[in-house]
């Protein structure tokens, strides 16, 4: 076929000249859909290539979206003839009997008229008419979409796990967007694990499969609408192919050479793909038999304990370790409950969450106690997890029993204050009282040769200046300490006007408008970091100045100079706004 590449390029200047019947037709890849999902819209134009994109009429109900577009050319007969096609994606919004108008496409100078289209819209998890592909067996489609979920009733808060699943036939090139998106209220969920891609059988068919895990937990009884599930992926789809070879009575020329050029097997579309709805019912929990410690834990659960130490001292704290292993509402989880106890003060415990799936549906939650003992003891109290089964419908109590440890010491007693008690005088104290005032007396009468008045060592000069040194001593470092201070401080006040000075020289000079830009940010940042917009009185400058913040940004965070610019009239309107806001 190469020769036939050849003669293609050398007719291909004809192509547009040619006189060949132009010709349209407008497609739907279903005419009955349902509500929140999409169908295709081709608009097919064969004998030319000059269309642009046609504008469809706004229809309440409908949303359209070009999703590609779609060239070939080819040489039928030694006949060049070309074609387009556009492919809209029309997202379902409600329910009703639509009509997609004809509309009137002009190429080259003539006009063609589309046909009108009835699409039909029903309710989510309505029955279909038959011409949906899905009626009729998925496995017909090129990609689906299923929401699984293992059953249909549950306990609030019980987790359901929950399986997102995107099938896409053997061919077919899928590069998501952006992760599901669930939509509807009234549960919680759990993160979306990393997808799991194998391949699968479905009607005779092979298909690659990608499953997203998580799991979702009705918040109040009732009725629980669930979904759908959507993402947004580009498709590159294969087209028809013909054989290499024609077979007998074909003709040989009747053929699209760029099927045969390297990426002319596939159209590359954009498609939101969505799961059907799941309409489940959440029951609420029992009240009979529902134990007091109960605080909504939902599952299967298991209950184990340690302490450390297991031997000490009054006063001496302890740490217990409980861990809850298993699966459920990991997020109602709270600690065991501890069976009060004279001997120990508790305190509030820490905890931590290990997950052990990818979604977090199952994993080990550890909450770390202490406690302190008040006085000898040899036991821990024991302490009491409550969750609801909901497989064996029932309520289920996990005991951590007393710990056998060895506390030691004697418990603190609250101290009694002493009674103050006057003692009754002896007669021998009695006795030595009376003589020391007699040698009072007699000193006062008689004495003796010191007739001088007494001078105490703290009252001469050589006592007031020794003892005057060490309070110079510290006046001294106390000036000597601020005088450093007061430096240090005009010294990071110089520095910053230094800066300041530097920045505005920049803004001033600086040709690279990146530079300069960035400067101003950095200015704006050090004179004004608590905000500006108040200090500008005027809304236009504001904005204006924003402007130009914003531009810096963008250059600071992202990184881009490819874009920078900043006129004269910009740089100016910038100091003005800066010396406004330095006061100046």
């Amino acid at each position: 076929m190469r020769w036939a590449a050849l003669l293609f390029l050398v007719l291909l200047p004809a192509i547009r000249s040619n006189a060949a019947e132009i010709t349209v037709q407008s497609t739907l890849s279903r005419t009955t859909a349902t509500v929140g999902t999409s169908v295709q819209l081709q608009i097919a134009i064969d004998g030319t290539q000059a269309v642009s994109p046609p504008v469809l009429p706004p229809i309440p109900g409908l949303e359209f979206r070009l999703a590609g577009t779609n060239k070939q050319a080819r040489v039928i007969n030694f006949k060049p003839s070309a074609s387009i096609s556009f492919t809209y994606q029309v997202r379902c919004l409600q329910e009703g009997e639509f009509v997609i108008p004809g509309f009137t496409l002009t190429a080259e100078g003539r006009t063609v008229q589309t046909q009108p289209l009835n699409l039909s819209v029903v309710a989510a998890g309505s029955p279909v008419s038959p011409t949906q592909p899905r009626a009729a067996g998925e496995e017909t489609r090129p990609f689906f979409a299923r929401l699984v979920v293992p059953k249909t009733a549950a306990y609030v808060g019980e987790m359901l796990p929950v399986e997102i699943r995107f099938y896409y036939a053997s061919g077919v090139r899928v590069q998501p967007e952006q992760p599901p998106i669930f939509s509807g209220d009234g549960y919680t969920a759990l993160k979306l694990g990393e997808p799991e891609v194998k391949e699968e059988m479905v009607g005779g068919a092979l298909y690659t499969v990608v499953t997203y895990r998580t799991a979702i937990a009705g918040a109040t009884p009732g009725p629980l609408e669930l979904g759908p599930a959507t993402q947004n992926v580009l498709l590159q789809m294969r087209r028809q192919q013909r054989n290499r070879f024609p077979s007998l009575g074909e003709d040989p020329f009747e053929d699209d050479i760029f099927s045969r050029l390297p990426g002319g097997f596939s159209e590359t579309i954009r498609e939101n793909i969505a799961t059907d709805k799941v309409n489940l019912t959440i029951q609420p929990l029992p009240e009979s038999g529902r134990p007091p410690e109960f605080a909504g834990a939902v599952g299967q659960f298991a209950l184990s304990a340690s302490a450390n130490p297991r031997s000490g001292s009054v006063g001496d704290p302890l740490s217990v370790t409980f861990e809850i292993r298993g699966q459920g509402n990991f997020d109602r989880v709270s600690a065991p409950v501890v069976t009060e106890d004279p001997d120990w003060r508790s305190y509030a415990p820490s905890e931590n969450f290990a997950p052990t799936s990818a979604t977090g549906l199952d994993g080990v939650k550890t909450f770390e106690q202490v406690f302190v003992p008040k006085g000898p003891t040899r036991s821990l109290p024991a302490a009491r997890f409550v969750y609801f089964d909901p497989v064996a419908e029932r309520f289920v109590t996990l005991d951590a029993p007393p710990f056998p440890v060895e506390i030691t010491g004697t418990a603190a007693a609250t101290p009694t204050p002493p009674r103050r008690v006057e003692p009754e005088p002896s007669p021998d104290a009695t006795a030595e009282a009376k003589q020391a005032t007699d040698l009072v007396l007699t000193l006062e009468r008689n004495p003796g040769p010191w007739t001088g008045p007494f001078i105490s060592p703290i009252e001469t000069r050589i006592w007031q200046i020794a003892a005057g040194i060490p309070a110079v001593l510290l006046l001294g470092f106390g000036i000597i300490g601020t005088l450093q201070r007061s430096r240090a401080k005009n010294a990071s006040r110089l520095a910053a006007d230094r800066n300041r000075k530097q920045l505005l020289h920049t803004i001033r000079t600086s040709k690279d408008p990146t530079e300069a830009l960035g400067a101003l940010r950095a200015l704006v940042l050090h004179i004004a970091p608590d905000g500006w917009e108040s200090a500008v009185p005027e809304e236009a400058d504001r904005h204006r100045f924003q402007s130009l913040l914003n531009r810096a940004d963008e250059i600071h965070y992202a990184q881009s100079t490819g874009s920078a610019s900043l006129s004269e009239e910009d740089r100016a309107f910038g100091l003005k706004i800066v010396r406004l806001l330095d006061g100046k």
